[in-house]
């Protein structure tokens, strides 16, 4: 079970860290368009 934990925790930073780069993107596109 300890196992499964630490698995989902892996899985959900790589999602944060996945959705971080999307607002990154996302938010320096929106800055050219803008510009």
């Amino acid at each position: 079970k300890g196992v499964d934990e630490q698995g989902c925790q892996r899985l959900l930073l790589e999602e944060e860290v996945t959705l971080n780069h999307l607002l990154r993107d996302g938010s320096k596109k929106l800055r050219d368009v803008i510009a």
